[in-house]
């Protein structure tokens, strides 16, 4: 479960989602609006739309950047970047629209990690 917050901390090692396929933006927009709460009913900006979220129960974060034939989630927790794509990856079977999936990491050695090694140790 998350909350819509205005921005979210960049300072953390991410897990990133990516999907690329001949959807519009009103298709990925309503795809998002099924699968994240608080995410407006009609995308905001004509070309692209970026929201942020925080986790109510981890303090987690998520990024979802979406535009026409492209959509990217940023997680610190990769069981939302995994149910994301399960998700989108059923409404786009569901429409026969093919996408490319791509799921990695960025920002795998920050401070913020560095600083969480240090005091486990």
């Amino acid at each position: 479960m998350h909350f819509r917050v205005h921005s979210i901390e960049k300072k953390r090692p991410f897990n990133l989602l990516t999907i690329k396929g001949p959807f519009s933006l009103a298709e990925i927009h309503s795809w998002v609006f099924q699968c994240v709460p608080e995410v407006p009913e009609k995308p905001q900006f004509i070309d692209a739309t970026v929201l942020f979220f925080e986790s109510t129960f981890l303090g987690t974060h998520l990024e979802c950047n979406f535009q026409k034939g492209e959509a990217k989630f940023a997680s610190d927790n990769i069981s939302t970047i995994s149910i994301i794509r399960e998700f989108l990856t059923k409404e786009a079977t569901k429409k026969k629209i093919k996408i490319d999936i791509n799921v990695g990491k960025y920002n795998t050695f920050h401070p913020f990690f560095y600083a969480v090694w240090l005091v486990s140790m």
